[in-house]
């Protein structure tokens, strides 16, 4: 979720993210390995996890997903700057 936050702060759009690459890829491996320690049992025991439940794996990516739009305001009140206003990310060419 960082990587998203990072490459959205950085003013990014989705359509450059999937034309990188490496990126995709890590991201892929990353999901990979990830998902493997929890719900593969082998694994699972090995590293003492448990998988999680459809609940909380939103509650995850709902927290994990405002970082980019809570740090904005918070950055901009610290450094005194004025908030960099959110761009509609609805573009049609």
């Amino acid at each position: 979720m960082q990587t998203f936050s990072w490459r959205q702060e950085n003013g990014q759009h989705f359509r450059q993210w999937i034309k990188d690459k490496f990126f995709i890829g890590a991201l892929g491996i990353s999901w990979l390995a990830l998902l493997s320690v929890l719900y593969v049992p082998a694994l699972a025991r090995l590293f003492h996890t448990a998988p999680l439940q459809l609940h909380q794996i939103v509650q995850v990516l709902a927290v994990g997903g405002t970082v980019s739009f809570l740090s904005k305001p918070i950055i901009a009140a610290l450094t005194g700057a004025a908030p960099v206003p959110q761009q509609s990310r609805l573009h049609i060419a």
